[in-house]
This record gives C-alpha cells, structure tokens and sequence, in this order.
C-alpha cells in the first residue's frame, strides 16, 4: 500500500470530508462497512464428528504405513541375512553350549534372581509412583 492509499484510509476512519465520487473511496467505504458486520457463519452440528472421523481415519493410515515398513524391514533383514549366509558359506557351530551344560544350577539361579528383582521392583518401587 502506498503512501496515498493510506492517507485516504486515514481519512475514511476518521470520518473526514472524503470526496466520494472516486472509485477507491467507494471501494474502502464497502470493505469498512463489510468488516464492520460479523461475519455469518454456522458450523453443522456433526462437524466435530466429521472432524475426529477424519483424524482417526489419517492415524489408522498412518498406522498402516507405519506397519508396512516395519515388515519390509524385517523381510530385508531376514532375506538380506539369508543373502549372507549363503555367499560366505556360514556353518553355524553350537559347542560353546555344550560346555554351558555343566552349570545349570547357576542358569537357575540367574533367571529365578532376575525373577525376583522384577516382583520386588513391582510391589515395591512402582507401586508408591505418582506418574503409574
């Protein structure tokens, strides 16, 4: 807007002598008295359903895309693994287990210490948490 324009709005505001046979006053004349109403407008009673309809409807979208990546990549990963294995001829060998055999009660031990460490984290920690 130039300096012009905003010395005839300046005027039109203020209610000043304006000559009102130009076509700009006129024009900001209509555009004053047009934004002087409120504006008439009504929602529809089911906008806020269509609205939440809409968002669920993108998040399951998104949920879906979401999941086809994730498949991919565990089909790439498996085929790419798969890809590995045969040009290098892996053999996989176990006879570090073998040696593993002598302590299971030790293995017992671990898995049954574990175990209780989880139901004392459980009862006792969680349980007087404010944010669970």
């Amino acid at each position: 807007m130039n300096r012009d324009e905003e010395k005839l709005q300046e005027k039109i505001e203020a209610n000043m002598g304006v000559d009102d046979g130009h076509a700009d006053t006129q024009a900001y004349r209509q555009v004053f008295q047009a934004l002087e109403k409120p504006p008439r407008y009504a929602l529809s009673d089911a906008f806020a359903d269509n609205v939440l309809r809409k968002v669920e409807r993108k998040e399951q979208r998104s949920l879906r895309v979401a999941y086809a990546w994730l498949a991919a990549g565990i089909v790439l990963l498996i085929g790419a693994c798969a890809a590995v294995v045969m040009l290098t001829e892996f053999t996989f060998e176990a006879g570090f287990l073998r040696g593993m055999a002598d302590y299971k009660g030790l293995l017992a031990f671990g898995v049954a210490f574990v175990l209780l460490l989880h139901w004392v984290d459980k009862r006792l920690i969680h349980r007087h948490h404010p944010s669970r």
